[in-house]
């Protein structure tokens, strides 16, 4: 299993080192920890471990694209519904690991991602990861009904599958063709649901973790809540 996230360097202190030092006390080793981080350097004392990866996300098409579109960074006054700058690290770190496990034919089975402003809460047993998943599914989501997205901060793919590398794919290429600026907001989760929607009528499988869940809290919903808690807005701090 592989799991990714980013971060900005100067997001460091303020939430990026408890995650990384609760991910090397509470994960199992099996699970192995991309962590991209951006436009700066992270401290030498960063937490270490043998399932720990560190990257400087700075692949040429990312920074291409951030200077193509550095005016969509949400506006004066700031609405993060627009910053496009902001939410793309997310998605070029993701599918820059796709990608990277697809061309490298991996026999990693999923492909996880987690926001970096998360911080894990005791022992997660491999067992329980397992069992948020489904192996018939090519996508693994947190739905909500309160609003017209889901939950993007936990994501898995399914990577013997093929949607789950076009889906991938087609992510980026939104960001690279620059078709997401069509959309009516430009943050990764609202671009991530209309691209969901798109394949799944096309014959993608997706298994919804909180299908229950008719407020914005899918992931306090979720069975990821026992393990993990995901700060969100002014919390993060």
């Amino acid at each position: 299993m592989i799991l990714v996230t980013s971060f900005h360097a100067k997001s460091w202190d303020t939430y990026a080192k408890r995650f990384m030092e609760s991910f090397k006390q509470y994960w199992p080793k099996k699970v192995k920890l991309y962590a991209f981080y951006h436009d700066g350097e992270i401290p030498t004392e960063a937490p270490t471990a043998s399932n720990i990866v560190y990257r400087k996300l700075n692949h040429q098409e990312m920074l291409d694209f951030k200077e193509k579109h550095k005016d969509k960074n949400g506006g004066n006054p700031y609405n993060y519904r627009l910053d496009a700058i902001k939410f793309c690290h997310k998605v070029f770190a993701l599918t820059e690991m796709g990608e990277e496990l697809r061309l490298n034919k991996s026999k990693q089975k999923w492909l996880f991602w987690l926001d970096a402003d998360t911080v894990s809460k005791k022992k997660l047993p491999l067992k329980e990861i397992k069992s948020w998943l489904n192996n018939e599914s090519d996508i693994v989501y947190l739905g909500r009904t309160a609003i017209d997205y889901c939950e993007s901060s936990f994501l898995a793919f399914n990577m013997d599958q093929v949607p789950s590398h076009v889906f991938l794919e087609d992510f980026r290429g939104l960001y690279l063709s620059g078709e997401l600026f069509g959309y009516r907001e430009w943050h990764d989760g609202f671009v991530f649901e209309r691209l969901l929607r798109l394949h799944r009528a096309h014959g993608l499988k997706t298994h919804n973790l909180t299908p229950e869940c008719k407020d914005l809290q899918s992931f306090n919903s979720s069975p990821l809540a026992e393990y993990l808690h995901h700060f969100k807005g002014p919390d993060k701090g």
